[in-house]
């Protein structure tokens, strides 16, 4: 007697155990995505939340978020800050892109104080700050490495502190 099966039969078959566990996993993993969905959620309003300004006691209204770089000149120019008082600027990690701090010509550019929120905040905790402005020719033929600790490119240097802030309006002038 010869026997033959069905091709929908064996190893590979589902029966109805298995549809009933395929649906426990959908349902899991459906509650999963959704606690998933719910702490980003959460999270991103909690970041939100922590970052603005407003919110922060230290930074009442009219509080300022960002410096502005003001560049007056007919040329490129890049700006770096950094909090040593040094009369040259020094990095001693990966260097930047030559396009970081760029600001064209009769443009301005932005500084933002990262996560102290807002510049009367930051400078309540911290040291003057300086700003190093760089010709931007300089920097796109010879790369920030070889500027790096000495003042080839530099144009300017700034001191920065909440009063010099205060008196200039939160704006650093190039020329």
């Amino acid at each position: 007697m010869q026997t033959t099966s069905h091709p929908m039969e064996g190893p590979l078959s589902t029966s109805t155990g298995n549809i009933a566990g395929l649906g426990n996993m959908r349902s899991q993993k459906s509650r999963n995505n959704r606690a998933s969905f719910y702490l980003i959620l959460f999270l991103t309003f909690f970041v939100c939340k922590a970052s603005s300004c407003k919110s922060n006691s230290n930074c009442p209204e009219g509080s300022h978020e960002k410096i502005i770089i003001q560049n007056n000149s007919s040329i490129a120019i890049n700006w770096m800050e950094e909090d040593s008082p040094d009369t040259i600027w020094t990095n001693n990690g990966a260097f930047p892109d030559e396009n970081k701090g760029l600001i064209s010509a009769g443009s301005i550019g932005f500084n933002s104080p990262g996560r102290a929120v807002c510049w009367e905040n930051y400078y309540l905790k911290s040291d003057p700050h300086y700003h190093f402005i760089f010709s931007h020719d300089t920097v796109k033929a010879i790369g920030w490495k070889q500027i790096s600790g000495t003042t080839r490119g530099l144009l300017k240097k700034v001191k920065v502190d909440l009063e010099d802030l205060k008196n200039n309006n939160f704006t650093i002038t190039y020329p």
